[in-house]
């Protein structure tokens, strides 16, 4: 009889530690949502990387004729951590995913001299680094 206590509590003990409820995704995203609605009020967008471990929440206004190039707050949060990692504000410009771990902020540059005409104004946020770069990487070395 004891053998068979010493085999059922443990197996008991591990059927009860597995069944305890993790977060799942949908209460992470609630807790994205109410995040957002916080930091930026009604109106954000939330784009997810592709697997949906971190996700790029955009607050911008529509264009219009009076502001062409309305203003850009964005933040990064990480699900694995259930956290913000990364936010910046623009005067103008956009942010999107390049690929599922890199995000591209370009800016939109007021006046641009002659000798900048093709270069691209902004950078781009690798998620898992924490590191920005440079659009244009030959920029750098001068």
């Amino acid at each position: 009889m004891q053998n068979k206590c010493f085999v059922i509590i443990p197996f008991l003990l591990l059927v009860i530690g597995c069944s305890v409820p993790q977060k799942s995704f949908k209460d992470a995203e609630i807790i994205l949502r109410d995040l957002s609605a916080g930091k930026f009020g009604s109106s954000v967008q939330i784009f997810y990387n592709a697997d949906s471990t971190f996700a790029l929440n955009i607050k911008q206004e529509k264009s219009s004729s009076r502001n062409p190039n309305p203003p850009l707050n964005f933040f990064v949060y990480n699900f694995k951590i259930a956290k913000i990692i990364f936010e910046d504000s623009l005067s103008a410009g956009s942010a999107s995913w390049l690929n599922n771990n890199q995000i591209e902020v370009r800016l939109i540059p007021g006046i641009v001299s002659a000798d900048e005409g093709e270069n691209l104004f902004g950078y781009i946020y690798n998620v898992n680094s924490g590191k920005k770069s440079d659009l244009n990487p030959a920029q750098q070395n001068k």
